[in-house]
């Protein structure tokens, strides 16, 4: 539908509608049922048929019309719209080139909405674009979107005519940045929809998308490198559209979901079943990109939309969707392996350990694996292991391998080991390294799969994080994995990512112990920037399960998650401004983000306190849901909140500090989306 909204706002708006009896029986009901039914119109909303007769006088034509009438549309309004008019356009389309045919097979770019219609019209065109699925913007939930405006004085009103409390805008001067991003985000809710159809679980869906953000950003660098801003993608118009999409119930993924469980009905027929109209955009958008690419020959550059394309046009199974991952490192070098820690994760890494050891000539058979002793029905739980190769209270159903022994003596284990793989509860990791003290190899490597340690100066404010505590005690480097690793997932084989944080002369061997066709490793030298995601990323999730525990919808923790990575991203950089701004778009930061915020323990225990409403503690809520597990969202917290405290740096990062202050009680959960803006505080 298209709006024109005219210089009297008193006066009633004329809308656009595809046909006469549908313009009817709006302006007789006040009921839109075909696409938003229930929810009653403005009075002052009458609609028509005729697009000319909307866009009568008008000085702003909001056009948000689907794929398929915007052709009809533009040819109506030609020569009938003021020339001094500024167009809107709000739909997240690729239209065709009328001259592509005259330029040949590569022509001179994808043809955009605004583009298409700024040169049909002879007038500017602007765009707002972001997380917004329809049905909760017209519900009132809280959404955000990004205005791409190249005239101040314009951008200046259509931010006064669109922000309202509940629907936030921001502001870009590139249109193109802006509609390049939204636009092409429906190709990875294609393939987040694949991830729903195959049940592929959280960790394989945050690395699709993590795969389709980098890809993204990387087509826009090589064809639009004037307009591919990382500004852009870390607005509305990028993550929050990628998220809402993804995770929401938006018109692709919902298809796309459809047709992965049951790809022999192709896309019409899909179509029909779940939509009320044709096929959805995004499809339309992935085909587009895909010849685009196959007509410079770029396919090998982005093996994400090949992939995705060859599985929506029937050439590839959905089930191959995760063998597009690549890595980056090979390695090799003779070592054995401890693993210290045996819960979920650390069992599901060390079955991974320990399946490379006996697959590789350079690693020793045998691997090692502290266990913390105790009694299960009767039994030593390390007997059960070593004799049973199952960990059966911490990952029960899950063949260990054979290779790995179970030890509980942690000296006895660590001794003569060439690489130490920490991956324990935060709060037992000094105690350990205490007791390890002088039986650690000289030339030992660590690598910390230690989620959330941070241990706070309270009184200077600084950070030690857990490899450079590990460094410190045991005089040994170490490297960091962290990523979207849902222990019980990868346990299982499902697909799943980690970014590997290490110095170059350690990145081959650590690779070759980590990497599985499907435990996807990559490598980065930003250390401190892997292993600050991992720890972070649990305040984040926090916010996200207070707003699942509170029914708000995809648009508003879609919001709340974009701006919690552009603050876990702004404190590391205060932190250490020496660390990547790309680290962002690995596994330890978007993807884990991702799979936190949907499946971990810290969303599932605040969920439980925002419904709890302040009636149980963040101790009671843990020893109901965790079943001995350890909850690392409040702690960290409080930490992260001592920085920030110490440094003056509040009203650098208001999501912190409001859920800070949810956590201790001091205001409700529903007080830190007031607090940020993303409910009305009335």
């Amino acid at each position: 539908m298209g709006q024109s909204p005219k210089p009297q706002m008193n006066e009633p708006l004329a809308m656009w509608v595809p046909s006469s009896s549908m313009a009817s029986e709006i302006n007789a009901t006040g009921f839109d049922d075909a696409n938003l039914p229930g929810l009653r119109l403005p009075k002052n909303l009458r609609a028509t048929a005729d697009a000319a007769e909307a866009a009568a006088g008008a000085d702003l034509l909001i056009l948000v019309v689907a794929r398929e009438n915007m052709a009809e549309v533009v040819e109506q309004l030609k020569g009938k719209v003021k020339s001094t008019a500024t167009a809107v356009v709000m739909s997240k389309i690729l239209m065709p080139d009328p001259l592509s045919k005259e330029k040949g097979d590569k022509g001179s770019g994808l043809h955009f909405g605004s583009e298409f219609v700024s040169q049909a019209l002879g007038i500017p065109a602007a765009v707002l674009m972001g997380g917004t699925l329809a049905a909760d913007v017209a519900r009132g939930y809280f959404a955000e979107a990004t205005l791409g405006c190249k005239d101040p004085k314009v951008s200046e009103v259509l931010l006064e005519l669109f922000n309202k409390p509940n629907f936030s805008v921001s502001s870009l001067p590139s249109p193109t940045a802006v509609e390049l991003f939204a636009v092409l985000k429906a190709i990875i809710a294609v393939g987040a929809g694949f991830c729903d159809g195959l049940e592929l679980g959280h960790n394989s869906k945050a690395a699709v998308i993590r795969l389709g953000a980098v890809e993204l950003a990387k087509f826009a660098r090589r064809f639009y490198p004037e307009e591919a801003s990382k500004e852009a993608l870390t607005e509305a118009c990028g993550i929050t559209d990628i998220i809402a999409s993804s995770y929401g119930d938006s018109r692709t993924r919902r298809c796309a979901e459809a047709f992965a469980r049951e790809p022999q009905k192709g896309w019409d027929q899909v179509a029909r079943e779940k939509l009320r109209s044709g096929e959805p955009a995004g499809i339309a958008v992935l085909r587009t990109c895909a010849a685009f690419v196959r007509s410079h020959r770029a396919e090998s550059d982005f093996p994400f939309l090949a992939r995705v394309d060859e599985i929506s046009a029937s050439r590839a199974a959905p089930a191959s969707l995760t063998e597009m991952a690549i890595p980056r490192v090979r390695a090799s070098k003779a070592l054995k392996v401890a693993v210290l820690g045996s819960g979920n994760w650390g069992c599901a890494i060390a079955k991974i350990i320990a399946r490379n050891a006996l697959r590789r000539t350079e690693f020793q058979k045998d691997v090692a694996m502290w266990v913390h002793e105790e009694t299960v029905e009767g039994r030593k739980l390390t007997d059960i292991i070593n004799e049973e190769h199952e960990n059966v209270k911490y990952l029960p159903g899950v063949e260990l391998p054979h290779n790995l022994h179970a030890e509980s003596e942690v000296t006895t284990c660590v001794r003569d080991a060439h690489i130490l793989v920490f991956v324990l509860p935060h709060q037992f990791l000094p105690g350990l390294l205490k007791s390890i003290k002088g039986a650690v190899l000289a030339d030992a490597v660590g690598v910390s799969l230690v989620k959330g340690y941070l241990e706070i100066d309270r009184q200077t404010g600084s950070l030690t994080t857990g490899t450079q505590l590990i460094e410190a005690e045991l005089g040994i480097p170490c490297a960091v994995l962290n990523g979207a690793n849902v222990a019980t997932d990868v346990a299982h084989d499902h697909f799943a990512e980690a970014t590997l944080g290490c110095t170059s002369d350690q990145s081959q061997v650590l690779w070759n112990l980590l990497n599985t066709p499907q435990f996807s490793v990559r490598t980065t030298p930003d250390i401190l920037g892997v292993e600050l995601f991992g720890g972070l990323k649990n305040v984040v999730a926090l916010a996200a399960g207070f707003s699942d525990g509170l029914g708000f919808p995809p648009n508003t923790k879609a919001a709340i998650l974009r701006r919690g990575l552009q603050e876990m991203a702004r404190l590391i950089k205060e932190l250490y401004p020496s660390s990547s701004p790309d680290t962002l778009l690995e596994s330890c930061g978007l993807a884990d983000l991702l799979t936190t915020s949907y499946s971990g323990r810290n969303r599932l225990c605040a969920e439980a306190f925002a419904v709890a409403s302040g009636t149980k503690s963040w101790e009671d809520i843990e020893k109901e849901l965790l079943q001995g597990q350890k909850l690392q969202g409040p702690s960290t917290c409080a930490d992260v909140w001592a920085m920030i405290e110490k440094r003056g740096l509040e009203n650098k990062f208001p999501l912190f500090t409001a859920i800070q202050r949810a956590v201790t009680k001091e205001i409700t959960p529903e007080g830190v989306f007031k607090c940020i803006g993303l409910v009305s505080a009335t």
